[in-house]
C-alpha cells in the first residue's frame, strides 16, 4: 500500500485525522531527466504531481506586474 493510499485510508474511518501537514517526496532515479518529479501527498491522500517551473513562472509574471506598477506620492 502506498503512503498516499495509506493517509486515504485513515480519513475514512470516524473522526480520525492522523495526518495534520502535506508531505513532500521526490525521486531521483532516472539520472538523465533535467528535473526530477516532486510529489505532494495532502493529509486527505490526494497525491499531486508538483511542476518546479511552475513558481518561477509565477515569479517572473509577479515580478513584471510589480515593475509595471507606478505610485504617486505627491
Amino acid at each position: 500500500m502506498g503512503i498516499a493510499e495509506r493517509m486515504q485510508e485513515m480519513t475514512m474511518k470516524s473522526g480520525s485525522r492522523p495526518y495534520g501537514c502535506a508531505l513532500l517526496g521526490g525521486i531521483d532515479a532516472n539520472v538523465s531527466m533535467t528535473e526530477p518529479p516532486l510529489y505532494r501527498v495532502d493529509p486527505s491522500g490526494a497525491m499531486v504531481l508538483l511542476n518546479p517551473s511552475d513558481g518561477s513562472r509565477d515569479h517572473h509574471a509577479t515580478a513584471n506586474a510589480n515593475d509595471s506598477l507606478e505610485m504617486d506620492l505627491n
